[in-house]
């Protein structure tokens, strides 16, 4: 029904999280409407989100540089480690403004470990793991925060 480039958009837009048939529809729409800068900072943007972003090196949140901006902040509050499940937490914690220390991000491996410590084979090497993390940041307080969003 659609042209191809037009229902290729669509198809695409129904790639991400909780896009169904008719907002891709109104998206592509939407598209359709951006004049030629629009468009080209539309694509770019995407471009540039599956290339310059990554892990950092320290506490595993996104960035563009090796070291994020809050590792490589010097005045944050070091004896505070917040381990959090996903990297959208660590946003959300500092849009709040309310958390001066660090972070580690686990990438979702939270519950798993947790649910690790339970089992048999398990517990030795993910207390270990975990003892890893707190050790390499040689923090006092360490606060848990997993899945906020």
């Amino acid at each position: 029904m659609y042209p191809d480039s037009l229902k290729n958009l669509i198809e695409s837009f129904k790639y991400l999280p909780g896009i169904g048939e008719k907002t891709a529809e109104r998206l592509a729409f939407a598209v359709l409407e951006f004049d030629d800068d629009q468009c080209e900072l539309f694509s770019q943007s995407l471009l540039n989100v599956k290339s310059k972003i990554k892990k950092c090196s320290i506490c595993n949140t996104l960035t563009e540089n090796d070291v994020c901006f809050v590792c490589s902040n010097s005045l944050r509050d070091n004896d505070v480690l917040c381990v959090v499940d996903d990297t959208k937490s660590v946003f959300l914690f500092e849009k709040l403004g309310m958390f001066n220390g660090y972070y580690h991000v686990l990438d979702g491996n939270f519950y798993w470990i947790v649910s690790s410590w339970f089992g048999k084979n398990g517990f030795e090497r993910e207390r270990s793991f975990m003892i890893q993390i707190l050790y390499f940041r040689n923090n006092n307080k360490i606060l848990f925060f997993p899945r906020l969003l």
